[in-house]
C-alpha cells in the first residue's frame, strides 16, 4: 500500500507570532459567521411562526399532484390506479389538516394554507379561519379572503384573482388553482400540477434510488480494496506549502467567504429596487465567479497560483469527474441515515434554505435557471475551493506534526462549512458529512475537482427536485 506522504520537518519561521495571529482572525471570523447565523435563524423561525415553509408545502403539493394523476388515471380508464391516487392523495390531506389546524388562525397565511388544505378536501372552510382571512389588509390577503369565502366565482373574477395570489411563496400556487376552479375551469388541478411533472420527478427518484444502491456498492469495493496497492499517493494538493503558507491559506478561506457575502450585499442594495431577486441572485453570482477565476489564477502560494495548486493529481480529469461522482453515490446511503435521525429535529425547526422561498416566489425559467446558476454551478465551485481547498489545506499543513492532525483538520473544516449554513443546527450532521466526504475526496485525489463534481451533482439533484415540488 502506497503511505501518505509525510511532510518534511518545519522549524517555526522567526515571525511565528504572525502565524498565530492570522490562525486567530481565521477563528474569530468563523466565531463571529456563526452567531450572524444563529442571529439569522432565530429572526428566520420568528417569521416562520407567521408563515407556511416550503417544508409543510410539499406534503400538500404532493397530495395535489397525486390527485392530478387520479383525474389523468380516470380519462384514460385506469380505475384501479386512479383510486390508489384518490386514495393516498386523500390520506395525505387529512394528515396535513390535522398537522395546521393548530396553527390555522395564527396569521393569515396559515390560515389560507389551512383553507386550501380544507377545500381540496371539499370541507368547510371554519367560520374563525374565514374571519382571520377577512383581517388582512394587502391586495394579496384580501383576494385570498375572498376565494375561500366564496363558494362560486364568476370566471373573469376568478381568474383576476389567481393572478393576484399566483405569487405568495408555498400558498400562492394553491390558493390560485383553486380560485380558477372555483370559477369553473375543470383542467385547473391539471394545468398547475402537470402529470408531465410527476414523470420528472419520478425519474429523479429513481435516479437517486439507483444512486443509493450505487454507493452502497461504492462503499463495498472501497473498504474491499483500500488496504490493497492500488491507490495513488495520498495528501492534501497543498502539501508542499510551509506553516507559514498555510496561515495565508486560512486567510484565503476567510476572504473568499467574505468576498462572495461583500458582493452579494453590493448587488442588492445596487439593485434590489429595480431587479426581481433572481436576477439579483444570478448577477452576483455571476461577477462573484469571475472574481473568483481571476483570483486562483493571479494569487500564487508557494511559488505555485492557486490554478495549479488546487489539481495535484496524475489522473485525468474524467477519471476526477467520475470519482466525483461516485462519491456522491456513496453519499446518498449514509446522508438516509442521518436524515431519518434528524427528521424530527428537521421538522421541529422547519429547516429549510432560503433558496426554496424563491422557487415558490414566481419568475418562471428564468428564475429556475438563475437559481440553478447560483446553487449547481457557483456555489461548489467557491465553496469547495474556500473549504476543502484553502480552510482544510491550511489545517492539514498547520496541524500536520500532531498525530490526529488530520481527522482534526477534517472535522474543522466540515463544521467550519456546516455552521455557516443558514438552516441551522437542524441539519449540521447532514451538512458536516457531505463536507466531511469532499475533504475524503480532495485528500485520496490530491485534486479539488472531485469535491466540486460530487457537490455540484448533489445541489444539482436537489435542486430538480425541489423545482418539480416548489416551483
Amino acid at each position: 500500500m502506497n503511505e501518505p506522504e509525510t511532510l518534511p520537518p518545519v522549524v517555526d519561521p522567526p515571525g511565528s507570532a504572525a502565524i498565530l495571529l492570522r490562525w486567530a482572525v481565521v477563528v474569530c471570523f468563523f466565531a463571529l459567521m456563526i452567531t450572524m447565523t444563529f442571529d439569522e435563524r432565530t429572526r428566520r423561525v420568528e417569521k416562520e411562526q407567521e408563515t407556511v415553509g416550503a417544508q409543510d408545502a410539499i406534503g400538500v403539493r404532493m397530495a395535489l399532484q397525486m390527485e392530478s394523476m387520479a383525474r389523468f388515471s380516470e380519462a384514460t380508464n385506469q380505475e384501479a390506479t386512479a383510486q390508489s391516487y384518490h386514495s393516498n392523495a386523500s390520506q395525505a390531506l387529512k394528515k396535513a389538516l390535522d398537522e395546521a389546524q393548530p396553527h390555522a388562525t395564527k396569521s393569515v397565511n396559515q390560515a389560507a394554507f389551512f383553507a386550501g388544505i380544507a377545500t381540496a378536501l371539499k370541507k368547510e372552510v371554519p367560520a374563525n379561519v374565514v374571519a382571520r382571512l377577512k383581517q388582512g389588509r394587502s391586495t394579496e390577503a384580501k383576494a385570498l379572503a375572498e376565494i375561500y369565502s366564496s363558494k362560486t366565482i364568476p370566471e373573469p373574477r376568478s381568474r383576476q384573482l389567481a393572478q393576484q395570489v399566483s405569487t405568495i411563496p408555498e400558498i400562492g400556487g394553491i390558493a390560485a388553482y383553486q380560485a380558477l376552479e372555483k370559477g369553473g375551469d375543470t383542467r385547473a388541478l391539471e394545468d398547475a400540477y402537470p402529470k408531465e411533472r410527476f414523470f420528472i420527478f419520478a425519474g429523479i427518484a429513481m435516479v437517486m434510488i439507483a444512486g443509493l444502491f450505487g454507493g452502497m456498492a461504492a462503499w463495498v469495493v472501497y473498504f474491499a480494496n483500500h488496504r490493497k496497492d492500488t491507490w495513488w499517493p495520498l495528501d492534501h494538493p497543498f502539501t508542499f506549502v510551509t506553516r507559514d503558507q498555510s496561515s495565508v491559506l486560512g486567510l484565503l478561506s476567510v476572504g473568499l467567504i467574505g468576498l462572495f457575502m461583500v458582493n452579494g450585499e453590493a448587488f442588492n442594495s445596487a439593485f434590489n429596487k429595480i431587479a426581481p431577486e433572481h436576477v439579483l441572485v444570478f448577477g452576483s453570482s455571476f461577477v462573484f465567479i469571475l472574481l473568483l477565476l481571476a483570483i486562483i489564477g493571479t494569487m500564487k502560494v508557494g511559488g505555485r497560483t492557486l490554478y495549479a495548486s488546487l489539481n495535484q493529481s496524475s489522473m485525468p480529469v474524467l477519471q476526477q469527474v467520475s470519482i466525483g461522482v461516485a462519491g456522491w453515490a456513496a453519499n446518498l446511503p449514509v446522508l438516509a441515515i442521518l436524515m431519518i435521525l434528524s427528521s424530527r429535529w428537521i421538522q421541529n425547526t422547519n429547516a429549510e434554505h432560503p433558496m426554496n422561498e424563491m422557487l415558490t416566489a414566481g419568475g418562471g425559467p428564468a428564475a429556475a435557471f438563475a437559481l440553478f446558476f447560483a446553487g449547481a454551478v457557483v456555489a461548489p465551485i467557491w465553496e469547495e475551493i474556500a473549504f476543502r481547498g484553502a480552510l482544510f489545506g491550511g489545517l492539514r499543513v498547520a496541524l500536520s506534526r500532531f498525530k490526529y492532525g488530520l481527522p482534526l483538520a477534517i472535522f474543522l473544516t466540515s463544521f467550519a462549512f456546516a455552521s455557516i449554513h443558514p438552516q441551522g443546527p437542524a441539519l449540521w450532521l447532514i451538512l458536516g458529512w457531505i463536507g466531511a466526504m469532499g475533504c475524503f475526496l480532495t485528500y485520496r485525489t490530491r485534486s479539488i475537482i472531485p469535491a466540486i463534481t460530487m457537490h455540484a451533482v448533489h445541489n444539482g439533484t436537489l435542486f430538480l427536485m425541489s423545482i418539480t415540488l416548489l416551483s
